[in-house]
């Protein structure tokens, strides 16, 4: 089946503490995004997946009070993820459909 490519198009901006325990509501953000954007729950759940490992790339490290800058940007057709914390960076682009 195919999927129609969304028209909506919009960035959002979390920062959340580098804690592991909080790591599980980015995540589920992310999941609710992809959701509204069309995806089906599987391929949402990849792109939850996919912010995890993004985060996990800038978090290596971090004081236990430092804060991650979550960036979820929409495009026609994909989901981009940035991670930052300090002068550590991530990205990963998911493609809305499978």
């Amino acid at each position: 089946s195919r999927m129609s490519q969304s028209p909506r198009r919009f960035e959002l901006r979390l920062s959340i503490p580098a804690d592991p325990t909080y790591r599980v509501v980015a995540t589920g953000f992310a999941v609710k995004v992809a959701e509204y954007l069309g995806c089906a729950e599987e391929r949402a759940s990849q792109i939850g997946t996919a912010l995890e490992r993004t985060v996990n790339q800038v978090i290596d490290g971090a004081s236990a009070d430092a804060h991650v800058e979550v960036t979820l940007e929409a495009t026609p057709g994909a989901l981009t993820i940035r991670a930052r914390n300090g002068p550590h960076r991530a990205e990963t682009t998911c493609p809305l459909a499978e």
